[in-house]
């Protein structure tokens, strides 16, 4: 209505720095003159390069402006805060973060809250009347139907102050839903999701949160995540880089009883017969097989690398793969970095 949209246009107004507004008089960015009761919502997006730890400050900041975390989904957060803060709040995210897609809206709740008032009070009035029958009364049949009619009353009495609460609360409060967007930590991660334009969907969409796989080791920043998927004892993890290497890691349940040795004639016959692989080089030193060969596994010559381990895994043994696939010239620009992310994984 005409009302509600001037109210709307009033916070939008003032949360733009505007104090004076079609005549009104604006504070904190909501419409303090007009005695209309507005239900408040703000949407935007915050940008960062860590979104676990943007989620815990978000959770800490808060609660330092009176407010609480009313739901956490993935990337989404559904926080309240009074709305004599709620300003003040939204500054302060502003002030540690890039805000982008802020938008507000308002909803009318005046006539919802008067109504459900004057329901409430005309439920205490017939509760008070019926009290004054149930005393006065002397028939049992009389008392039964009292007491029914006394108990259905109080049942609605119930429901129209729990809405009553909830409306009062959704003017009080005002909600901040707030979608984490992962950003580029640095200038090779950036090229990468630019190359690589699905990359953000995907990595916005996980939340930033580290799979099992990529929680075990830390990924050279030339790599952006791509992918993971588990395939019942298989787990595999990908990344790719802007010169388009793939790297991929892959985790099996294996027997008790296998060894690296095993592996070895088994991956190395695999590379010849699966992936088309030529020079193949391999050695096993301090428990990591480790293989070198060039392939034709997507579709052009390619200089692969493999490091295979096995570890005490929650069921048994198992064995970790990891793949790095390249052109020469990018191969060998990243793969001391591979090499360097294959020593300190956490085994």
């Amino acid at each position: 209505n005409e009302s509600n949209g001037r109210d709307v246009r009033l916070a939008k107004s003032a949360a733009n720095g505007q104090n004076n507004v079609d005549g009104v008089t604006v504070n904190n960015g909501f419409n303090l003159e007009l005695e209309r009761q507005i239900a408040y919502e703000f949407y935007f997006d915050l940008e960062t390069t860590d979104i676990q730890k943007s989620q815990q400050e978000l959770q800490e900041e808060v609660k330092k402006f009176g407010g609480y975390m009313l739901a956490l989904d993935n990337n989404h957060l559904t926080l309240k805060v009074p709305k004599e803060k709620a300003m003040a709040f939204l500054e302060n995210c502003k002030k540690s973060w890039n805000i982008a897609n802020l938008n507000m809206t308002g909803t009318d709740m005046t006539d919802q809250i008067i109504d459900l008032e004057m329901r409430l009070k005309s439920q205490k009035k017939m509760q008070q009347r019926l009290q004054e029958l149930l005393e006065k009364a002397t028939k049992i049949e009389d008392i039964l139907q009292i007491e029914l009619k006394l108990n259905m009353i109080e049942t609605e009495i119930e429901k129209t102050s729990a809405l009553l609460l909830n409306s009062n609360k959704r003017v009080a409060l005002v909600t901040f839903t707030i979608q984490l967007c992962r950003v580029a930590v640095s200038e090779r991660e950036a090229i990468a999701l630019n190359k690589f334009s699905f990359l953000r969907n995907f990595v916005n969409y996980n939340g930033g949160r580290k799979t099992y796989l990529e929680s075990k080791f830390s990924l050279p920043e030339v790599f952006v995540p791509y992918t993971d998927n588990n395939y019942g004892s298989k787990k595999t993890f990908s990344a790719v880089s802007a010169d388009d290497c793939l790297l991929t890691i892959s985790c099996y349940e294996i027997s008790d009883n296998s060894n690296l040795s095993f592996w070895q004639k088994l991956i190395e016959q695999a590379l010849g017969v699966y992936h088309m692989c030529g020079d193949i080089k391999s050695t096993i030193n301090n428990e990591v097989l480790e293989i070198q060969a060039i392939t034709q596994k997507r579709g052009y010559d390619d200089n692969y690398y493999c490091a295979s381990f096995i570890v005490d895994g929650f069921w048994g043994k198992d064995l970790y793969a990891i793949e790095f696939f390249g052109a020469k010239e990018a191969f060998d620009k990243h793969l001391e970095a591979v090499k360097n992310m294959v020593k300190n994984i956490e085994k």
